[in-house]
């Protein structure tokens, strides 16, 4: 039992290196969520002037911009071999974070001007206009100094209401684990929850004898962006990777990895996603165990600033 539970802890260890969060009380129960105030804003637009070391510039509709450099790292996406069974790890990476740094990426959040023009925070001013067709130029002023790019808009990957409560950014409130290990009929079940992954890792490490707690960076906060990328913000790293959205199943697919599926819903104001997981294994001494797993998490809006 031990030996399963410290597979099954370090996957649920690295799911808390990248993901986020949220929830509100329940008096929240009978509000909505308000559209984002830059919801028309929100877009990507990838950067083709061949002397750019500029990959992209992004826009959120929760107000925030990210600035892609061709020098960022990407890391990949992350699996678990437990006993012979693969185990999809959400919100991580298997070597190389991407780690942000004025090398290779800058964020911040922006506010639009009376022109219509974005002030970038920290950066300076960003210009956006059609240069026919497809095309865009895009213009970055830093201290009365221009540079021009020419760009493409990536179309937005969903345009629904779902998609649109999603896409905004979020702080963890709650997460939980329910988990159940049968080995050769018999059954244990542990159920926790706590309101941050440190915190869950601290009631975790009863069951397993050892201290996951170190491995885990709180989370500042998750933005879900119309591009179909989502970005994690810690204290000392920031990761950006990609999800995908299916309207029938109200599931949401990251890394596009069509094997990694949380199901999402709202209560008011907040946002919920569980991922659940079956699998079956061996046992210490080789014999047949099964264990089933559902980790979930409650989210509550932010505004980053």
């Amino acid at each position: 039992m031990k030996k399963l539970f410290s597979y099954l802890m370090i996957f649920a260890c690295l799911l808390g290196t990248a993901v986020v969060t949220s929830c509100g009380s329940d008096d929240d129960k009978e509000v909505t969520l308000e559209t984002p105030k830059f919801e028309s804003d929100a877009a990507l637009y990838r950067i083709e002037t061949n002397d750019a070391k500029i990959a992209y510039i992004e826009l959120t509709s929760a107000g925030n911009y990210y600035i892609e450099y061709l020098t960022m790292v990407k890391g990949k996406a992350a699996s678990l071999n437990v006993n012979e069974v693969q185990v999809p790890l959400p919100f991580a990476s298997s070597r190389l974070a991407t780690r942000a740094s004025i090398d290779n990426f800058e964020y911040g959040t922006f506010k639009k001007n009376e022109d219509g023009s974005f002030e970038l925070d920290g950066k300076g001013t960003l210009t956006i206009e059609t240069a026919g067709g497809s095309k865009y130029t895009i213009t970055i002023t830093i201290n009365g100094k221009e540079k021009k790019y020419t760009g493409t808009r990536e179309p937005k990957i969903y345009n629904t209401a779902t998609v649109s409560k999603i896409c905004r950014s979020w702080k963890m409130k709650k997460v939980y684990i329910n988990w159940d290990v049968k080995v050769m009929g018999i059954t244990n079940h542990i159920s926790e929850e706590a309101s941050s992954y440190k915190d869950l890792m601290n009631k975790l490490n009863k069951y397993a004898g050892s201290n996951y707690t170190e491995s885990i960076e709180e989370i500042d906060y998750i933005t879900f962006n119309t591009s179909g990328s989502y970005v994690v913000k810690t204290a000392s790293s920031i990761e950006r990777s990609y999800w995908k959205w299916n309207e029938s199943k109200s599931t949401l697919y990251l890394s596009n990895d069509s094997n990694i599926g949380l199901v999402v819903s709202f209560s008011g104001k907040r946002m919920k996603m569980e991922y659940t997981m079956d699998a079956d294994m061996k046992g210490e001494k080789g014999e047949e165990a099964s264990t089933s797993m559902s980790l979930g998490y409650e989210f509550e809006e932010t505004l980053v600033r």
